[in-house]
């Protein structure tokens, strides 16, 4: 799977689609992101309606801030879930929004059939973290983490893939 491609056609379609209110989107793709191993297409799905999503909570007047990234190793996530990948591939998506992130993003990852099998965070807290596996699977699928301030909006979704690491890595 091409992420880069699938994301910026999904922005494209938001972008060219917005009716009445909607705040624009901004994305932000190195060049040398890799391509993805990912089975199916839940990935595109999970991004195209938490992006609906944001457009829906997030004020008209704000922008979307949607920016990916390579990260080569984040070891405080790796030791607190016990995982090693190759790398990491971070989704990040900002706004200035009437409510946080935290509620549809579940949800949507649960209609897709995401388990959250840990959760760190009070409902409401400024920072959640939460590790979700996709099906049955014991392996972890991504890790979100949505932070927020008065009305500004962070949401993370951090991807572990495991194959070799890329060439082009990039760490912010």
């Amino acid at each position: 799977m091409n992420l880069a491609t699938s994301i910026r056609k999904i922005v494209l379609g938001l972008n060219n689609k917005r009716a009445g209110l909607k705040p624009p989107v901004h994305l932000s793709i190195p060049r040398a992101v890799s391509k993805l191993s990912w089975s199916g297409d839940n990935l595109e799905k999970l991004i195209k309606r938490f992006l609906d999503h944001v457009l829906m909570v997030s004020y008209p007047e704000s922008n979307v801030r949607i920016l990916v990234h390579e990260k080569q190793n984040m070891s405080d996530l790796e030791k607190f879930f016990s995982t090693s990948p190759s790398y990491w591939l971070l989704l990040s998506v900002q706004s200035q929004a009437k409510t946080g992130f935290e509620k549809g993003a579940r949800e949507i990852l649960e209609d897709l059939g995401y388990r959250c099998s840990e959760w760190v965070g009070i409902e409401n807290s400024d920072s959640q973290l939460g590790a979700f596996h996709h099906g049955q699977q014991d392996t972890l699928a991504l890790v979100l983490f949505i932070q927020n301030h008065r009305t500004h909006r962070v949401c993370d979704f951090f991807i572990p893939v495991i194959e070799s690491v890329p060439f082009f890595s990039h760490a912010i």
